[in-house]
């Protein structure tokens, strides 16, 4: 991941990365992240409540939702279900496990975050 940015935090569960949500509200930086890619299966929060809590952090702060980051599901039970319940939580999009660092990038070009993809490929 540190070949894609500059800046790549880990989170080892939901309640983390809401924590960094709030850290990074509190310290006058809402919008320090851009793009946050989840598990939806995290211990302790998962990744359908971690989503609903940082739109929500970000609600709290009149942060519109067009303006939030770009919020993305990774699973390996990939189905109807955890799509909708992803939709509902927040998230903007769903992919499946096992995801390869390739399709990240791609990921991260289509959206305009990186500009040559050359150095991802294998």
């Amino acid at each position: 991941m540190e070949k894609i940015s500059e800046r790549v935090t880990f989170c080892q569960d939901g309640e983390q990365s809401t924590k960094i949500i709030t850290d990074s509200i509190q310290n006058g930086n809402p919008f320090e992240y851009t793009l946050i890619l989840t598990d939806i299966n995290m211990p302790f929060v998962n990744g359908f409540q971690a989503t609903k809590n940082m739109r929500n952090l970000w609600l709290d702060q009149n942060i519109q939702r067009r303006e939030q980051p770009i919020i993305y599901g990774i699973t390996a039970q990939y189905d109807k279900t955890f799509i909708e319940n992803a939709k509902l939580s927040g998230m903007d999009q769903v992919y499946a496990k096992p995801i390869e660092i390739d399709d990240i990038a791609m990921m991260l070009y289509k959206m305009g975050f990186i500009t040559d993809i050359t150095e991802f490929k294998k």
